[in-house]
């Protein structure tokens, strides 16, 4: 159950991030609001992959 909550919480934080940058006016964000925005989803997905690879190196023994 760990795993999961480690895994999710990139996703949450990526989420709620983004809802907050999402409820600011549109006339109001900034192109270092949208790269920060950007950044964060970038580097959630990383985390995300990262976690699925180290998982999947976990279960399969590797081959000779």
């Amino acid at each position: 159950m760990k795993t999961i909550e480690k895994t999710l919480r990139p996703l949450v934080s990526l989420a709620v991030l983004t809802f907050c940058l999402g409820a600011i006016p549109a006339f109001s964000q900034s192109k270092f609001i949208k790269d920060l925005k950007k950044a964060a989803e970038e580097s959630a997905k990383r985390t995300v992959e990262r976690k699925v690879e180290d998982k999947t190196a976990e279960k399969k023994p590797m081959k000779r």
